[in-house]
Parts: structure tokens; C-alpha cells; sequence
């Protein structure tokens, strides 16, 4: 695949382009415009820093160094010395046969930059019935799950009566002295949480699970 771990967190795409002849080159900018139009609501600039016919040489793998730039190439070969120069310097270079599998793979590093928005939402709740002080492991808070669904990574806030007085986040998960990763209702579970341990008897755990938005 085209993306890189450090070009997915960037917000931009910079693009050096070669290929075989004119048509093709013509082929491939007209390929990455209709890309770019298709994913307009990625707010993701992409940018042809270079392109030209021909083979990719030393002198497009400094470009792609100063200008954090991909080299993708249709119907064309790296040169040996600018391979070696690329992995040295850990530029990216694409060569495809096929425009589509380039098309394709544009597609995808467009959708990698896609901002994922999370929100949080009241997913259960729980009611302490015993609080342990466990040396080596910690505050747990034995509890009967009410409604809803517990799991590993939840926010859970601590309810005392009508004040909230505490929130955390489920660090470890267990069901009949067995590690588990989620415990639904009617069931009675311990829990450990991180932000907070002050657990007491009676306290109501309200749980909150990570959503994403589209």
C-alpha cells in the first residue's frame, strides 16, 4: 500500500509523477484530479511537486526528500542507484503497470487522512457492592452491571447520590475470577480504573463507550 506511518499523519500529499510518455503522464493527472474531486470533503491538499518522462533517477529522490514528497511512477523503472538512494533516505517510490492500482492506492492514502471524529455515549450502568484493596493490583470495585454493557478502554463516572464525584477510565475487567473483556447486564463483575479509585459501597457507575462519528 502507498501510505507510510509518517506520511498518514501529515495533512498534505505532495506527489512527484514519471512515466513512460506524454499520454500516460496525461493519464495519470487526469486520474488524480478526478481522485481529488471525488474525496473533496477530505480537507487534504494534494500537490504534483514534479513531473516529467522518464525514468526515476538520484535527482527525484532529493526532490522527494526536500518536499516530503511520494514518487509514483506508471509504466516506468527506478534506476539502481536511486533505489538504494530511496531506501537510504526512506522515500516512498511507487511504480505501477496498471493506472487503476494507482488510482487505487491514491484513493486509499486520501481515505487514511479522513478525520475520524469520536464522541462519547452513555452505553450502561453498574452498582458497587464491595470495594477490595488488593496489594499488587489496587482499588477494585465489585459490582453488578444494572444495564448496558461494560468494557475494557469505557470512561466510567462515579455517581454518589446525585453528585458526580469522580470519573476513570476501566484499566482491567473480571467475570468469575476470569479476565474479561466486556460484561453485559445481570451479571456481577471487579474492575479497576485509572483517573480514579475511591470507589464506595452503593455508588452508581454510569458507563461511557468511545463512538465514532462518519
Amino acid at each position: 500500500q502507498m501510505p507510510s506511518a509518517d506520511k498518514k499523519t501529515s495533512k498534505f500529499i505532495n506527489l512527484i509523477v514519471k512515466t513512460d510518455t506524454r499520454g500516460s503522464k496525461e493519464a495519470v493527472m487526469d486520474s488524480i484530479d478526478k481522485v481529488i474531486k471525488q474525496n473533496k470533503d477530505i480537507k487534504c491538499p494534494v500537490n504534483i511537486v514534479f513531473s516529467a518522462i522518464g525514468d526515476v533517477v538520484e535527482s527525484d529522490i532529493d526532490l522527494a526528500v526536500n518536499t516530503d514528497a511520494i514518487i509514483i511512477g506508471l509504466h516506468t523503472h527506478v534506476e539502481k542507484n536511486a533505489q538504494v538512494l530511496a531506501k537510504n533516505k526512506n522515500v516512498e517510490v511507487k511504480t505501477y503497470q496498471i493506472i487503476y492500482e494507482l488510482i487505487d492506492d491514491l484513493n486509499k492514502l486520501l481515505l487514511s487522512k479522513k478525520e475520524v471524529i469520536k464522541t462519547w455515549n452513555k452505553v450502561g450502568e453498574a452498582t458497587v457492592l464491595k470495594v477490595f484493596d488488593i496489594k499488587g493490583v489496587g482499588i477494585i470495585a465489585g459490582c453488578y452491571m444494572r444495564e448496558g454493557v461494560l468494557a475494557r478502554g469505557n470512561k466510567v463516572g462515579c455517581m454518589r447520590g446525585s453528585k458526580q464525584v469522580g470519573e476513570g477510565k476501566i484499566t482491567s475487567l473480571q467475570r468469575d475470577r476470569k479476565s474479561v473483556k466486556e460484561v453485559h447486564s445481570g451479571f456481577e463483575c471487579g474492575f479497576t480504573s485509572e483517573g480514579f479509585d475511591a470507589w464506595q459501597e452503593g455508588d452508581t457507575v454510569v458507563i461511557y463507550a468511545e463512538t465514532k462519528v462518519e
